[in-house]
């Protein structure tokens, strides 16, 4: 895999208030260009795009290369779709973690709206939260797995990789 980060960035965007907006920085001419220098040469080399979490999926539906983006970092992504989820299924241990995020990280990010400071630092709470994470009602582990499992199909589709699992297979062995 050739990881590159063509436009990207980590995490999330912000508008001047603070509110995350859709990322449209990748510069897929880019990536175009860079995976048909990888078929020209005949590397045998995937491309792992970096920053994915903000970008709509309509536009790597209609614009990503298909086949060539064999990685897609969307880490930040499901990290909102668990704190989403918590938000309203568990919203007193959301609220504790939130409230830790920013009590620990505000002072180290002067300038920042809370938004920023929470979605760019929650994931320390993580270890913090570890075990009050892994005993969540079940309820609100059954809404996260559906989620996730909603939010991958979508993905799936927009990479136009649904059902090559077995494709997979077969090449592993």
């Amino acid at each position: 895999m050739l990881a590159i980060a063509n436009g990207s960035t980590h995490g999330h965007v912000y508008d001047e208030k603070g509110n995350v907006i859709e990322q449209l920085s990748i510069d897929i001419p880019q990536t175009k260009a860079v995976a048909r220098a990888l078929r020209e040469n005949n590397l045998q080399v995937g491309i792992a795009q970096h920053g994915i979490t903000g970008t709509p999926r309509d536009l790597i539906n209609q614009h990503f290369p298909k086949g060539d983006i064999m990685k897609g970092n969307v880490g930040t992504f499901w990290q909102d779709v668990v704190f989403s989820t918590l938000k309203v299924y568990e919203p007193a241990l959301y609220k504790n973690i939130r409230d830790w995020t920013l009590e620990k990280y505000s002072p180290l990010n002067p300038g920042k709206k809370e938004s920023q400071v929470f979605d760019g630092n929650c994931k320390f709470a993580i270890k913090e939260f570890f075990k009050e994470l892994y005993a969540v009602e079940q309820d609100t582990e059954q809404a996260i797995q559906a989620m996730a499992y909603a939010e991958s199909l979508v993905f799936f589709k927009a990479f136009s990789s649904y059902g090559t699992a077995t494709l997979v297979r077969k090449a592993s062995g």
